[in-house]
C-alpha cells in the first residue's frame, strides 16, 4: 500500500466566476516569479494571502506566522467567498501561472505531509488536457472547476505542453476535522492505517499578563546557535510570533493552552514571567531536544549595536540567497534545462 498522491474533495465551484476573478485580478496586480531552482522564472504567482499581506510576496512558508489576506481579495469577490468559507485554517493562497511550452522541475515541497498537517489543495481555473502534470509517477488530470488534494511530499513535476497559461488557485492550510471531511471516508481510514495523520486544534485567547511577559529580546540559546543571534518576540492575534533580527519571515506559534504554542513540530511553553520578562522552553518533539530561551524587555547599549550588525549581515545572506535562486532561474531560462 501507498498514500494516495491524489484526492477529489467533495466540493466544487462555478467556473465562470473563478475566470471572472481571475480576469480582474491579472488586470489590476502583476504575477511575479516564485521561490525555487527548478524553474526558469516563467512559474509565477499573486498572492491572495501572504504572511505579511503583500500580494507580492511568494513565500509559502512552513514554520508559521499570522497570514493576511492581501488587497487582491478587494477585487476578486468570488476567491474572497471561497477563502472565508472554508472552516480549516489558511496560510497562504496563491494564483499560480505556468506559460504555454514551460516547465516546472521535478521537486518535492518540504513540510508538506499528513504528520505535519500541513496540506496542499488546488482549484484548476484555466487547465488544458495538454497539461503534463505528475506527483509520485501518477499523472494529475484535474478539471477546471474542481477541488484536489495532492501530495507534494511525493516528487512532483509539470509541463505544459498546450499553448494557454495554465493557472490553479493553490490554498495552504492546516488538517482538521472539516477539512478531513471533504475527503471520502474510506480514504482517510487508508491515510491513517499507514500513518499519522496530525490534526490542529483551534488556537485559544491569550491573556494580558502572557501577552506582556512574551513581549521582549531574546537570544538563541549556544545549544540552537553557536554564534550569538538576537530576536524579538511578540504576540499578535492568539499567535507568539519569534523574529530573528535580519531573517525576513516570523516563526509563528499558535496558543493551544493559556501558557503553550505550538507548530508542527514545535512545542513553546512559558515556564514563568513577571514584568522584567519570561523563560520559555522550546520542545522540538522530533528530535525530543528542549531548549531555554529567556526574554528580556531591555538590552545593553552594546547588544543594540550587535543587533544592527545582525541585521546587516543576516539581512545580506537572505538577500544572496535569493539572488542565487534567481540567478538559477535566469540560468535555466538562457539553458532550456529545467
Amino acid at each position: 500500500m501507498s498514500l494516495p498522491t491524489q484526492v477529489r474533495l467533495n466540493r466544487s465551484f462555478d467556473i465562470a466566476k473563478l475566470q471572472s476573478d481571475l480576469e480582474a485580478a491579472v488586470q489590476k496586480f502583476k504575477a511575479l516569479p516564485q521561490a525555487g531552482p527548478y524553474h526558469d522564472g516563467s512559474w509565477k504567482g499573486i498572492s491572495l494571502r501572504s504572511i505579511d499581506g503583500d500580494y507580492k510576496n511568494p513565500v509559502a512558508f512552513v514554520e508559521g506566522g499570522l497570514y493576511k489576506d492581501t488587497e487582491v481579495l478587494s477585487f476578486c469577490p468570488y476567491f474572497k467567498e471561497i477563502l472565508d468559507s472554508f472552516s480549516f485554517p489558511i496560510s497562504t493562497a496563491r494564483l499560480l501561472f505556468v506559460a504555454p511550452g514551460k516547465k516546472i522541475g521535478e521537486h518535492v515541497d518540504v513540510g508538506f505531509n499528513w504528520e505535519t498537517g500541513m496540506v496542499r489543495l488546488h482549484i484548476p481555473i484555466v487547465t488544458h488536457e495538454d497539461v503534463m502534470f505528475y506527483a509520485g509517477g501518477d499523472r494529475l488530470c484535474w478539471k477546471e472547476g474542481e477541488f484536489w488534494f495532492g501530495d507534494f511530499a511525493q516528487p512532483h513535476k509539470l509541463h505544459n505542453k498546450s499553448d494557454i497559461v495554465r493557472v490553479h488557485l493553490v490554498v495552504d492550510c492546516l488538517v482538521n476535522d472539516e477539512l478531513l471531511a471533504l475527503f471520502p471516508a474510506e480514504t482517510i481510514a487508508d491515510i491513517e492505517s499507514q500513518t499519522v495523520v496530525t490534526k490542529h486544534a483551534p488556537a485559544v485567547d491569550i491573556n494580558d499578563d502572557v501577552r506582556s511577559q512574551c513581549d521582549g529580546f531574546f537570544r538563541l540559546p549556544k545549544s540552537m546557535s553557536p554564534l550569538p543571534l538576537f530576536g524579538r518576540m511578540t504576540v499578535e492575534g492568539n499567535q507568539l510570533q519569534a523574529s530573528i533580527f535580519g531573517v525576513p519571515l516570523p516563526f509563528g506559534f499558535n496558543a493551544v493552552e493559556a501558557k503553550k504554542f505550538k507548530y508542527l513540530g514545535n512545542e513553546i511553553s512559558l515556564v514563568k514571567g513577571d514584568e522584567s520578562g519570561a523563560t520559555l522552553s522550546l520542545l522540538n518533539s522530533k528530535t525530543d531536544q528542549t531548549f531555554t530561551i529567556e526574554v528580556m524587555k531591555n538590552v545593553s547599549f552594546l547588544t543594540k549595536v550587535y543587533i544592527v550588525f545582525q541585521k546587516t549581515v543576516v539581512g545580506g545572506v537572505s538577500w544572496l540567497v535569493k539572488l542565487n535562486s534567481r540567478n538559477q532561474q535566469r540560468w535555466k531560462k538562457i539553458t532550456g534545462n529545467v
